[in-house]
């Protein structure tokens, strides 16, 4: 803080006080939410001075996790995975924002069978329950991939399993054969 006093030829002091930041620094910090989604490229807390640029800080998403953005200040939201903040004027913390990838299950069966579960929302490379029962006359055969991406079956052949996705929506479909 400085304070400037002047006089007016006369028996009085006028006084102000004006405030000065001489050099200032301000603290861009850049995070990750959460921790185990992803990580970052580049320096994660930087000094920059009053009205410079920060340098540029790169978001990755890890195995499993999909990128949604940076979140900061003032609603900040960027969808880029790359982010640079200019004309730094005070301090500050922006995050790199990361979910987990999930995929739609679908559960059908043939008409021998009835009552397919599962789960409808499967989160990548998680395994979730499935099951199916079998009407009078039916003998459940197996469980197969109607479309979509990648599924492992723990027991394809058990109307009660694990199903694990690993890319894209998948539908899936219990098989039966008539026993009559």
């Amino acid at each position: 803080t400085i304070i400037f006093r002047a006089t007016d030829q006369g028996d009085f002091w006028v006084e102000d006080t004006v405030i000065f930041t001489v050099g200032s620094k301000w603290s861009v910090t850049f995070v990750v939410n959460p921790i185990e989604g992803g990580t970052l490229t580049g320096t994660p807390t930087q000094l920059i001075a009053n009205g410079e640029n920060c340098t540029e800080v790169i978001a990755s998403e890890k195995s499993g996790y999909q990128f949604d953005g940076w979140s900061g200040p003032n609603n900040y939201v960027n969808t880029n995975k790359s982010i640079t903040i200019t004309n730094v004027q005070s301090s500050m913390t922006y995050t790199a924002n990361f979910s987990l990838i999930k995929y739609k299950l679908t559960v059908t069966t043939d008409p021998g069978g009835q009552n397919p579960l599962g789960s409808d929302s499967i989160v990548n490379n998680v395994a979730t329950s499935i099951s199916v029962e079998a009407l009078p006359g039916f003998q459940f055969v197996n469980w197969t991939k109607v479309t979509g991406g990648n599924v492992i079956f723990d027991d394809a052949e058990k109307m009660n399993t694990n199903v694990t996705l690993t890319s894209n929506n998948v539908t899936i479909i219990a098989n039966f054969k008539d026993t009559l």
